[in-house]
């Protein structure tokens, strides 16, 4: 069985733990997902929704010279808050046909931003019951004030043509919850952990 769970820490300013969210199933896989994935096993062009609004026929693996897209990275570098995994402060109930986050957290050290670290994977493992692996961001409040994260996803970019700009990004996951609370100076930590039991 395939299973994504989120997690979220909160650290203050020395790096000590202040929040140690509990594990929490992922239930919140939306469509682009599960046409990115088909697009990919069924070896088949597949028109996908990016998170501006646009449609966008993702190409199939090898359809066409230089074109490999399927399913894409959830990698981004430090500073990039429109791929990897996203927080924001959103809190409407997630539906199967979401395309973006509802208000995504701007990276940055202004008034409600946080600053965005870069993705971190841990290297897949066995634990006796299946295979996981994490996939981890932190976000670190300089803003001066309180920021309540209501929302977290992952966001994929994926390959949609053979001409720049080659890449889009792709709403894959997204969940909302209570409000957790990142003081100014701390830093919220979230993983994304996905596990496939044998």
């Amino acid at each position: 069985m395939f299973r994504l769970y989120y997690q979220i820490e909160i650290r203050d300013k020395n790096g000590n733990l202040r929040r140690k969210g509990r594990r929490r199933v992922s239930k919140s896989f939306v469509a682009n997902y599960h046409k990115i994935l088909s697009s990919g096993l069924r070896s088949s062009n597949t028109s996908v929704t990016d998170t501006g609004g646009s449609g966008r026929t993702i190409l199939r693996p090898l359809s066409t010279t230089g074109a490999n897209p399927w399913m894409g990275g959830v990698g981004a570098a430090t500073n990039n808050d429109g791929a990897g995994v996203i927080v924001g402060t959103g809190t409407t109930a997630v539906v199967m046909d979401e395309i973006a986050m509802e208000t995504a957290i701007a990276d940055g050290a202004g008034s409600g931003q946080l600053q965005y670290g870069a993705v971190s994977w841990s290297a897949p493992d066995a634990d006796g019951t299946g295979w996981s692996f994490d996939v981890i961001r932190s976000f670190a409040n300089q803003s001066g004030g309180t920021v309540n994260i209501t929302e977290a996803g992952i966001v994929c970019e994926t390959q949609y043509t053979t001409s720049s700009p080659f890449f889009q990004e792709f709403l894959l996951v997204r969940d909302v919850f209570a409000a957790v609370e990142v003081l100014n100076g701390e830093t919220a930590t979230v993983t994304y952990t996905v596990k496939v039991d044998v």
